[in-house]
């Protein structure tokens, strides 16, 4: 107990001396240097060469075992992100079970979600039973944690009971955080049709962007998401190939409704998988960030507003049936990853 209250005083700015006694962890271990680590591989291996180490992903880009600062170039570049220091845990909740979703929202926002990721299948015949009354209730339960919607092609439908549920709990839609997500390729990729044809898609797209620049300044309107190909097989390079292919669509389209290209990306966030190849995924969402800011600075944004937000997922493709504890592992890696 003694220490236990030590350790709350030092939280609150008064340093206890017992921890002055102990010492630090890393003066245990001598300092670690590549060349230490590359005698011990050596040894490890034998007679092959550290070359046997390195593998090639199937994008043809090698990886080696091991990194240092010596492997970063000399003109890193950095990206700024508009939206700095909003890191947030986001659960997803499968709205397909309406009556059990409410328990799934208490029980994410209990355990440290700070966002709830709301999916939903039109092809559900339980989807439908979703209304004002639920989504209140879903409101009410995630105690102004953001909210993101996956609707597919029932996204603006949702969109609206959301902002009608928002107006119930006595909340205006200025004061919902989050976002709206509408994919229509994304979801044309995901379920083979639509229920409109594409063109309509786009101009209800450009009404939930209009309608959030006005209403709901909080809550991004579009979603470039990779989770259809990455499914299906993308490797990372043809994820980030179809993420900005379908980003300057989006833009273009949005231009064509009036809609200029500083209003469009801010109302466009990211959703990228991450797998489990440590090196490959973190490389991927930091050329996603360059990627983009090469598109925005096309368009002519101001480097301020060249960011773009995004959300990592870890990747449904990873997971296996057998030997499901590996599942941890992977899952630790991808979220270290993003």
């Amino acid at each position: 107990m003694r220490r236990h209250r030590d350790g709350m005083n030092m939280a609150n700015g008064d340093r206890s001396p017992i921890f002055d006694e102990l010492p630090r962890i890393s003066d245990a271990f001598p300092h670690a240097t590549v060349a230490a680590w590359q005698a011990a591989a050596q040894h490890t291996l034998g007679s092959r060469p550290l070359a046997s180490l390195t593998v090639e992903t199937r994008d043809g880009i090698p990886i080696k075992p091991v990194y240092s600062a010596e492997d970063l170039p000399a003109d890193t570049a950095k990206i700024t992100s508009r939206r700095r220091g909003t890191w947030e845990t986001c659960s997803i909740v499968d709205l397909r079970g309406p009556e059990t979703a409410v328990g799934e929202v208490a029980t994410a926002i209990d355990g440290g979600a700070s966002a709830l990721w709301l999916t939903v299948d039109r092809r559900s015949s339980s989807w439908s039973r979703l209304n004002v009354g639920m989504l209140t209730r879903i409101l009410e339960a995630a105690r102004g944690a953001s909210i993101y919607l996956d609707g597919r092609a029932v996204t603006p439908a949702l969109a609206a009971v959301l902002a009608a549920s928002a107006r119930r709990v006595g909340d205006p839609a200025a004061d919902l955080r989050g976002g709206f997500d509408f994919d229509p390729l994304g979801t044309i990729a995901s379920d083979g049709k639509l229920p409109w044809n594409l063109e309509a898609c786009f101009w209800l797209m450009s009404d939930i962007v209009l309608w959030s620049e006005e209403q709901a300044p909080g809550m991004q309107a579009v979603a470039i998401s990779t989770l259809p190909y990455a499914r299906s097989g993308a490797t990372a390079v043809q994820e980030l190939a179809i993420a900005m292919a379908t980003g300057v669509e989006y833009l273009r389209r949005l231009e064509n409704a009036g809609i200029g290209p500083e209003r469009a990306c801010r109302r466009i966030r990211m959703v990228l998988t991450v797998g489990r190849d440590l090196f490959v995924e973190v490389a991927k969402l930091r050329a996603a960030r360059l990627l983009w800011a090469r598109i925005a600075q096309t368009c002519g944004l101001p480097a301020p507003e060249r960011g773009i937000s995004i959300h990592a997922v870890t990747s449904p493709r990873c997971l296996t049936a057998r030997d499901p504890w590996v599942n941890l592992l992977r899952g630790t890696v991808e979220s270290f990853a993003a």
